[in-house]
């Protein structure tokens, strides 16, 4: 095994689902896509990491890889946001100390938890990925209690919602960053 696939296996650790288009983003940047390509087919071949394909948001199907049971149909867009979100982090060259997608925090359970560090600063992110007309953000009414009650952290977390509806509504006691599907504003989080 070579150490750039020892680099997939550690992202796609972290990430537990990606495409071929994220690992060449974050690992691959200069060279083809066949490249990249390449190693994810070996790792699937010797049952590193699992491999199949989907239609993603109306495009052609493309091979989507996962480490666990095979994701659900309808979460696999939604999943491939959080991946987006934190290839996007490392490529600005935060570190990311720590990551968790679902977790329980009293009664809220955000889409992913991540403490992050860059230049020494560091900052606790809840994510949310809006992609569905559902009410995401209503859950976070109660925020400060919520946290003080069930966490032991220092400092309010920053909430990034990731949307594709143009959302922006102020909240109460908490720091809001709204950004696109596009995922361009993740040098607001340590200014």
């Amino acid at each position: 095994m070579q150490e750039r696939d020892l680099k997939i296996l550690s992202f796609l650790t972290m990430c537990r689902i990606c495409t071929r288009k994220q690992v060449q983003e974050l690992l691959f940047p200069d060279v083809h896509e066949n490249i990249p390509l390449r190693r994810l087919k070996k790792l699937s071949d010797e049952g590193y990491i699992n491999r199949k394909m989907f239609n993603v948001e109306g495009t052609k199907n493309m091979y989507v890889y996962y480490l666990d049971k095979q994701p659900k149909k309808k979460l696999i867009t939604h999943d491939l946001y959080i991946t987006d979100f934190l290839v996007k982090l490392i490529k600005n060259k935060y570190e990311i100390l720590d990551f968790k997608k679902s977790p329980q925090i009293g009664n809220i359970i955000p889409d992913a938890y991540l403490k992050i560090r860059k230049n020494k600063r560091i900052k606790r992110i809840l994510l949310e990925v809006q992609i569905s007309p559902n009410d995401c953000l209503s859950k976070y009414k109660e925020i400060k209690e919520i946290i003080i009650e069930n966490t032991d952290w220092p400092v309010m977390p920053t909430l990034y919602v990731i949307n594709n509806q143009g959302l922006n509504k102020r909240m109460k006691d908490i720091k809001v960053i709204y950004d696109s599907i596009k995922i361009e504003k993740v040098g607001d989080i340590i200014d």
